[in-house]
């Protein structure tokens, strides 16, 4: 359950008591940067957004928005397709020495992505509270 509200909701609908499981992160430490020179990343020289590359959170607008751009700073899209590969496949096509679209990240290689970027951007039309957000806020972006 992700809201007092909406435990609130199913126990007068239903009868029933549910649990409220309040959404979490962990606060985390910059740590060395190799895997960000792997990448092709410099410490605070990006724009990253954690993401599913679905249509839904808007990775194409933020794309294009991005092109319009004139600054030295790269975007940074990591994550996987949802049974969305066609729409995966569209975006890397915008890849580029400035826009960066990487597989989903674990381990020290995410540690050192999140906890690197100079701003972390969220441009989907559904969250609210996005996990993604909550863990950027933990890096301390």
């Amino acid at each position: 359950m992700v809201s007092h509200t909406l435990q609130e909701r199913y126990r007068s609908r239903e009868s029933k008591q549910r649990l409220h499981v309040p959404n979490g992160t962990d606060i985390r430490q910059r740590r060395s940067r190799p895997n960000l020179a792997r990448l092709g990343l410099q410490p605070y020289g990006y724009v990253l957004f954690l993401v599913r590359l679905s249509p839904e959170e808007n990775c194409g607008f933020l794309i294009e928005a991005f092109e319009d751009t004139e600054t030295p700073l790269k975007l940074v899209l990591a994550g996987g397709s949802s049974h969305t590969d066609a729409y995966a496949a569209s975006l890397r096509d915008h890849a580029s020495d400035r826009i960066k679209i990487l597989d989903s990240l674990s381990g020290d290689a995410l540690q050192e992505v999140l906890t690197h970027p100079v701003l972390f951007v969220l441009a989907s039309d559904l969250e609210g509270l996005s996990r993604a957000l909550l863990d950027a806020t933990g890096a301390g972006v």
